[in-house]
């Protein structure tokens, strides 16, 4: 069998529906707009009951070999984990891309299996989230297994990333004894599409526009601070409130706001963010950081609210999240303290927006930028 690769093909796998994980898909994106490379991408299906349109792209150089969406029955769902993962493989063999990127051990597996045949390929992998050494022990079996994997092949990986440097040198100190290369790791946030810049609006209203967007539950947020907040203020603040995955006791609570200054406006699609976040004045992170990640996090949606224009309410107890703050240039970042936010006067500081604009752009296009040209100099020095 030969074994020669194909340097104009590249291989992203992501078990997790991609339309759920935005830095996903905005990378996909970026390699079928920058490279000439046929971009294979091996992703689930979304659950039926989430009515998000399905990622798809313009660009021919892009395709999408989608497997069903994962079940509930748990029969039914380790079918589904075998299924892909004997699909992804088998396109690998077939398709022979040189370089293959995966999202989190969950996706792993296939890369691996394929490095350990193809020698020669360029292995990346990033991941969304840190997990620690005890979270991988006592969490999936399944995914336990592929980690234990990893370690074993993660000195022949070509890149490993994190979306932020405590989460990256977090995971560094955890497989120091592994004698890794420095030059492999790094970090890799998670911004938006440049085009979706827009210039902060002057907008002379009387009432103060917040919108939330994200995963949300009653216990993880702010959310029941912040709606008790808005009721004592209900002449001036309204709050429009996006999520595909939220927890019932949230939405319940949300509900039961009837003074329709609190809307639930249920699913939105990633792509379409700029259109409806450019009626809104500030953006709210409501994340309580009760976990190594979510304390050392910067949030897609900080940023994606820095893009459309809109300034960021963040939560003074998310540590990483601080050296974002910024109260000089527009759009701008304030840290509160949810749960005394009568002290804090809100709404006159976010109004006060003769300011110049910030000359700070945190766009996808400028991190993906480094993991291309590691790419591009690989593929250049492949021998045939």
């Amino acid at each position: 069998m030969s074994r020669k690769l194909d340097k104009n093909k590249i291989a992203f796998i992501h078990f997790q529906p991609v339309e759920l994980y935005p830095p996903a898909m905005n990378l996909v994106n970026y390699l079928g707009e920058f490279t000439t490379n046929l971009i294979l991408l091996f992703t689930n299906s979304l659950n039926k009951e989430i009515n998000l349109t399905p990622f798809s792209s313009d660009l021919i150089n892009i395709e999408i070999l989608r497997q069903s969406y994962i079940p509930k029955n748990s029969l039914l769902r380790y079918y589904n984990y075998l299924k892909f993962y004997f699909t992804a493989i088998i396109n690998l063999f077939y398709y022979r891309p040189s370089v293959v990127i995966y999202m989190e051990s969950i996706s792993s597996l296939p890369a691996i299996i394929y490095k350990k045949i193809f020698k020669n390929v360029q292995l990346i992998a990033h991941y969304h989230e840190y997990t620690s050494p005890e979270e991988y022990k006592n969490g999936m079996r399944l995914v336990k297994w592929m980690h234990q994997m990893e370690l074993k092949m993660f000195h022949q990986y070509n890149w490993i990333s994190h979306t932020n440097s405590v989460r990256l040198n977090k995971f560094m100190t955890d497989n120091r004894l592994l004698n890794l290369k420095d030059s492999i790791f790094h970090v890799m946030p998670n911004y938006p599409p440049g085009n979706w810049k827009k210039q902060s609006k002057t907008d002379d209203s009387t009432i103060l526009k917040l919108v939330y967007i994200g995963s949300l539950g009653l216990e993880s947020s702010y959310l029941r601070e912040v709606i008790a907040w808005i009721n004592k203020h209900q002449e001036s603040i309204t709050l429009d409130i996006y999520s595909f995955n939220i927890k019932e006791d949230a939405l319940n609570l949300i509900l039961k706001c009837n003074t329709g200054n609190i809307r639930y406006k249920g699913y939105y699609n990633y792509f379409e963010m700029p259109d409806f976040l450019k009626n809104y004045h500030c953006g709210l992170v409501l994340y309580k950081p009760e976990t190594f990640n979510y304390l050392y996090n910067a949030p897609n949606k900080l940023f994606e609210y820095l893009a459309c224009g809109l300034d960021v309410l963040i939560p003074d107890t998310m540590l990483y999240a601080q050296k974002y703050i910024n109260h000089e240039l527009i759009p701008r970042v304030f840290s509160i303290d949810f749960m005394n936010l009568e002290n804090v006067d809100i709404a006159s500081r976010l109004k006060n927006r003769n300011l110049p604009e910030s000359n700070s752009f945190y766009i996808s296009e400028m991190v993906y930028a480094e993991m291309l040209n590691d790419i591009q100099v690989f593929q250049r020095n492949i021998h045939d």
